[in-house]
């Protein structure tokens, strides 16, 4: 490249002996005029290799993006798949509850029962990995992902997922609400700890104490015999089937939303790594 410059003002030079008045004013006008030529065209070169590098750095980063948010939509396939599984678990005990209000109890029946209703109103959200998307909007670099269509789904994918957790979250909220005015109350046990007073008050520790509550076997008798009685009463049987009615609906809805958002992660990752390739 110098050697092109340096032959290219040598022949402008030659040029202007042959061309040029014989002032030597005139002999350096054009050689002034070479030399700002040569300038300029460095300048435009440099300038263009410039550009090529910013261009390389750019593609390189939108590479790295591209593989970040492969990352993240493959950590949020697996939390569908943690949020499905899930959902056919309490299905299950949601399964066994009707059953057990259908066809009556017995005392066998009270652990498992116990174990399922902790099942039914325990809800679980979903997580949305969005760590590199988020990335990309508070820098700004979401415009180095060259492809518009691929950036458009992008942006589509996070906007519905967005809503779907938003659904979801709604659901476990509402369902909590149901829980704590309609069927809590009817479930809770009252009892009286006399009697364990003074055990509780020569416990070496907090954990000591709560081992004597668990294990007391009065406790544990008395729990079963007022939960069994409050679960033959009709009025506390309509309020489980209420809560297990509205617990199935949601699980329904939250499936939905999940399988649908598992299909449309499926496939923007198949996108993604197209574009890579």
């Amino acid at each position: 490249m110098i050697k092109l410059f340096r032959n290219l003002r040598k022949k402008l030079i030659e040029q202007s002996k042959v061309l040029s008045p014989a002032s030597p004013a005139g002999r350096y006008f054009f050689y002034a005029i070479g030399e700002i030529i040569l300038v300029v065209i460095g300048i435009l070169i440099a300038l263009q290799i410039n550009n090529w590098n910013q261009e390389k750095i750019g593609h390189n980063l939108e590479r790295v993006y591209l593989h970040n948010l492969i990352g993240d939509l493959e950590s949020q396939l697996l939390e569908l798949e943690r949020q499905r599984n899930n959902a056919q678990f309490v299905k299950e005990a949601l399964k066994r509850v009707t059953a057990n209000i259908n066809n009556g109890f017995s005392e066998a029946d009270l652990t498992q029962y116990n174990q399922d209703m902790q099942s039914i109103v325990i809800t679980r959200t979903l997580n949305l990995y969005d760590a590199t998307f988020q990335d990309l909007k508070s820098t700004g670099n979401l415009n180095l992902i060259s492809n518009e269509t691929l950036k458009q789904d992008i942006l589509n994918y996070f906007q519905l997922s967005n809503r779907d957790v938003y659904v979801i979250r709604k659901n476990a909220e509402g369902y909590h609400y149901t829980i704590t005015q309609e069927f809590m109350g009817s479930l809770l046990v009252n009892f009286d700890l006399k009697g364990m007073k003074n055990r509780l008050s020569t416990a070496a520790s907090l954990s000591d104490s709560l081992s004597l509550v668990k294990f007391d076997p009065r406790v544990e008798s008395l729990l079963n015999t007022q939960l069994a009685n409050r679960l033959t009463d009709l009025d506390n049987q309509q309020k489980v089937k209420n809560m297990v009615s509205n617990r199935w609906y949601t699980i329904e809805i939250n499936l939905q939303f999940s399988n649908e958002m598992a299909n449309r992660t499926l496939k923007l990752i198949t996108e993604l790594k197209k574009e890579l390739n």
